[in-house]
């Protein structure tokens, strides 16, 4: 009797403190799951901006984080192609709130995109160069800049992009520093390409950089090695040293190109604004020494000079031009400006649009590396979707001069077609491609007296099967060149 006297007690004096812990849990509410957990913010520092990375590829925030810390940063790897993200107001606003940091609504941005996100941030800038704090653009699809037509002459208008189907006017993004970043092995979208705009930034006295990273291909970054000093550089610059964003938006300062350094992209060539020898409008610019050590000693030389990029006609060495291929066998005259195919075009070059590729990938289906052998000649855009035509002759044409007639062919493709048998290799290739799918073309040639008619038969067969599958493969180029020049 008196055992169960005690266990009742003792069961009465702990259903206060049960029911207690219960009346407790039943009354929290279950912690509301972060929306943004990667983002990461600095402590016991006052605020200064936004390091906002392209989801895909933030990477590890641990090595950036003493950077963050050190300029009052916050780290946001949350993003996805065309995406404003924190550019938005009210977007920085939920952000700002679920980090428990109202003055961020007031903060600059450091955008960090890839590829076609690249071009994005470049964009963004133009929009918010007030808000911009600086663009980093690795490996970028950059936008059709207008005032830029002689380097984009050829440019699509078949596609969905909005970034090269169209040009753009990006005259804003200039005050915005950036630093495009193109590998050396995804020579066709990183290299033409982001040179070819960072040379026009440039000439209009951009505080922009060109930086190509050795082996890199499509989907590497700017190492931190440079990257970091280039920001540290732009930083002190354009964000003043008392911000307080409670007090609203800083006012960013423009960029004093004549502090920063030069470099030369061809030589790898560095020195202080004041005392560069070369082209000043050519050179790339960096901010600060640091960065200017970096740049020289991680990356590679641009291998090659774009030449004269002037847009003008064909010389008429062809003519009469025919596509015997019933699903693409319209001819575009040559003084239309987009380079629908297909069409006899002048001045072969690195940055030409070489071919409409099916279904969607023309944009930026851009001609390479173009050997001095070929260079400034007349050439016929290609229309891919003529792989599968599989008659006698796919195009033909008459030659109103002697001249020498070069067949640009996919060195992926190990078997030749059998008309190309009695043409002779002449030793050199020609780069092309479009973001990872870049490729060589080996150069075939023959000679055809004038009044000839050449005939050109189909492409051949399809990859061998050890080749990636992936890949698919290129109709072939058609250049031609007066025998009088060689």
């Amino acid at each position: 009797m008196k055992r169960l006297f005690k266990y009742s007690l003792l069961f009465l004096l702990g259903l206060p403190m049960l029911l207690g812990r219960e009346i407790e849990a039943q009354g929290d509410e279950p912690a509301k799951p972060k929306k943004w957990p990667g983002a990461w913010v600095p402590e016991g520092k006052p605020l200064r901006g936004f390091l906002h990375f392209d989801g895909r590829q933030a990477g590890n925030p641990k090595p950036w984080q003493p950077f963050c810390q050190r300029h009052g940063l916050v780290w946001f790897p949350h993003g996805r192609d065309g995406d404003v993200a924190v550019l938005d107001e009210k977007f920085r606003a939920e952000v700002a709130a679920e980090l428990n940091h109202p003055e961020l609504v007031n903060a600059p941005v450091i955008r960090v995109g890839l590829s076609s996100n690249g071009g994005f941030t470049m964009l963004l800038a133009q929009q918010h160069p007030d808000r911009m704090l600086a663009c980093v653009a690795h490996q970028p699809l950059p936008p059709w800049a207008k005032r830029n037509e002689s380097f984009h002459f050829n440019r699509r208008t078949e596609t969905k992009s909005s970034l090269v189907g169209t040009p753009h006017d990006i005259s804003q993004s200039f005050r915005v520093p950036c630093i495009q970043q193109a590998g050396e092995n995804d020579s066709v979208c990183g290299t033409i390409m982001a040179y070819g705009l960072d040379r026009y930034a440039r000439s209009q006295k951009a505080p922009w950089t060109y930086f190509c990273l050795p082996r890199g291909g499509h989907g590497n970054v700017v190492p931190n090695e440079l990257l970091m000093p280039w920001l540290d550089g732009v930083i002190a610059q354009r964000l003043p040293a008392d911000v307080d964003l409670s007090k609203g938006p800083p006012k960013l300062n423009d960029i004093r190109i004549e502090a920063g350094w030069m470099a030369n992209p061809h030589t790898l060539e560095i020195a202080e604004y004041a005392k560069y020898d070369g082209d000043k409008s050519q050179a790339t610019w960096l901010p600060n020494e640091a960065s200017a050590l970096a740049w020289k000693k991680l990356g590679v030389a641009m291998p090659f000079e774009l030449p004269e990029q002037s847009v003008r006609m064909p010389s008429g060495l062809i003519d009469k031009l025919v596509i015997h291929d019933p699903k693409s066998n319209r001819v575009v005259p040559s003084d239309l400006v987009y380079g629908e195919p297909w069409k006899i075009v002048a001045n072969l070059k690195p940055g030409d649009v070489g071919w409409k590729m099916f279904p969607s990938a023309g944009p930026v289906a851009v001609i390479g590396k173009v050997p001095e052998l070929v260079r400034g000649c007349d050439w016929i855009v290609a229309d891919n979707a003529s792989l599968a035509f599989a008659g006698d002759v796919l195009m033909e044409f008459t030659m109103t001069d002697n001249a020498t007639v070069y067949v640009a062919h996919d060195e992926k493709l190990a078997k030749k077609p059998a008309w190309l048998a009695d043409w002779k290799d002449a030793g050199e290739s020609l780069q092309a491609g479009y973001l990872g799918n870049e490729r060589s073309f080996r150069i075939f040639e023959k000679s055809f007296p004038k009044g000839a008619t050449v005939k050109l038969g189909p492409n051949g067969t399809s990859l061998e099967k050890q080749e990636k599958p992936q890949l698919q493969p290129w109709i072939y180029l058609t250049i031609v060149k007066p025998q009088k020049q060689q």
